[in-house]
């Protein structure tokens, strides 16, 4: 069952909070959600399950930014041959520029297996909604707080 609220100003529908039956599945709760709210055709934000993904850290490599996704599988070999992935779907984002000592020199590696993504967006999909981005929970959670003023309070619990 959600906890909505409606902001008057661009009524948009807006959901606090979820509270999820663990016997039930997002197969047979999104549905329902979608109806109940006419979310049909509406895009999301796909946000994966946090054991569908791995996450992990690297040393930044000398290359020019708009160049590191394209050279992930090269950059990350190492760590990938010892996972269990056939068919890895890989991204990154680099540390922030705030941060201070080793981690401002690195980038976070997010690596996925291809078909339970395709799975994931079948699901979603199959409910009516149309999935603009598939994301991991860590890069979901600074997309939402970077939009909300400095003097909010976030509580984020899985």
């Amino acid at each position: 069952m959600p906890v909505t609220s409606c902001d008057s100003d661009s009524d948009k529908l807006i959901i606090e909070g979820f509270w999820s039956d663990a016997a039930s599945g997002v197969a047979e709760a999104l549905p329902d959600l979608v109806g109940q709210y006419d979310l049909k055709r509406h895009n999301c934000a796909l946000v994966l399950p946090h054991n569908s993904y791995s996450h992990f850290t690297l040393n930044k490599p000398s290359i020019p930014h708009a160049e590191i996704r394209q050279s992930l599988p090269w950059v990350a070999q190492e760590r990938l041959e010892s996972m269990s992935y056939h068919t890895p779907v890989l991204d990154a984002c680099l540390a922030s520029d705030l941060l201070e000592g080793k981690e401002h020199n690195k980038i976070h590696v997010f690596v996925s297996e291809e078909s339970h993504v395709r799975s994931c967006v079948a699901g979603v999909n199959a409910s009516g909604l149309k999935v603009d981005t598939v994301t991991v929970h860590e890069l979901a959670a600074t997309s939402f707080i970077g939009g909300w003023s400095q003097d909010s309070l976030v509580s984020y619990v899985v």
